[in-house]
């Protein structure tokens, strides 16, 4: 029978202030900077350096790193190749005692398979959260919760067996959906089909959607749906008309673009700008 965890002070939900895809700015590169909250930083595209203090942790797409509240760090990256990376900014209340068991050092050292597994979790947190309701804060801080715990027992487990090396079949595979979703990203305002995303990584369509959907436990039409609905609501947000908003975000189908988004977000375009945007 597993212990209790009234006693474990890691149990609690960490508070998640805000998440999302973030294109870094070169002034963070250049000065030292602080922030209130922890950071947790998952690398989308492009390579980056964290230097906390006299330290310094390299980051690719892929990677997770960690930063204490109030700790002064730099995000140094190549400026002319850019870097997004997906920002998780929380609170926590063991996260002092956390951090003298879990650091990056700790992160780097993870066997593959784990920081595949967190990987995968940022993902979905990366496409589900929709909207601000109760539920879906709820939701953002399990998934948190659930990569700092995973962390958290990877530092503390005892090194008793080796790991076998990631496969380079495995490398393969993780880099052609690293691929693929570039292409999305890059392309999502486009009318663009699985057909389209196949050829131009020259694999099956069949293949793509078996291989995206066993690395990232959804298919790549979501991914492409929830990308364009984030896109979306930010257009709206900013008070752009619903049928530019459908164009930019790559829906030729105007009704469509709404049945979808209505689905997504539990409100409709219109709705959704007069609640967010600017009327």
């Amino acid at each position: 029978m597993p212990p209790p965890l009234h006693g474990f002070p890691f149990a609690v939900l960490p508070q998640v202030r805000s998440v999302g895809l973030t294109v870094f700015r070169p002034v963070w590169a250049r000065e030292v900077h602080t922030t209130a909250t922890c950071e947790m930083l998952h690398v989308v595209s492009g390579r980056m350096e964290l230097a906390l203090g006299r330290r310094r942790f390299r980051a690719a797409p892929g990677d997770t790193l960690l930063i204490p509240a109030r700790t002064p760090h730099r995000d140094i990256y190549d400026l002319a190749a850019g870097l997004k990376v997906f920002m998780i900014f929380f609170t926590w209340a063991p996260d002092q005692a956390f951090h003298r068991i879990v650091d990056n050092t700790v992160l780097q050292a993870m066997p593959g398979h784990r920081q595949a597994e967190i990987a995968r979790i940022i993902d979905r947190l990366r496409h589900d959260v929709v909207g601000d309701t109760p539920a879906d804060q709820a939701v953002a801080s399990s998934r948190v919760h659930t990569i700092l715990l995973i962390m958290l027992r990877e530092a503390l487990l005892p090194r008793r067996r080796t790991i076998p090396p990631v496969s380079a079949a495995q490398e393969r595979r993780r880099a052609l959906v690293a691929r693929a979703r570039r292409y999305v990203e890059e392309n999502y305002h486009r009318p663009i089909s699985l057909d389209d995303i196949a050829r131009a990584l020259d694999l099956s369509a069949f293949y793509l959607s078996h291989l995206f959907s066993e690395e990232s436990d959804f298919t790549l039409f979501h991914y492409l749906t929830v990308l364009r609905m984030d896109k979306a609501k930010a257009l709206l947000a900013s008070g752009l008309k619903v049928a530019a908003v459908a164009r930019r975000v790559g829906y030729e189908d105007g009704s469509y673009f709404a049945r979808v988004f209505r689905k997504y977000a539990g409100l409709t375009p219109a709705e959704y700008r007069r609640r967010k945007g600017r009327g």
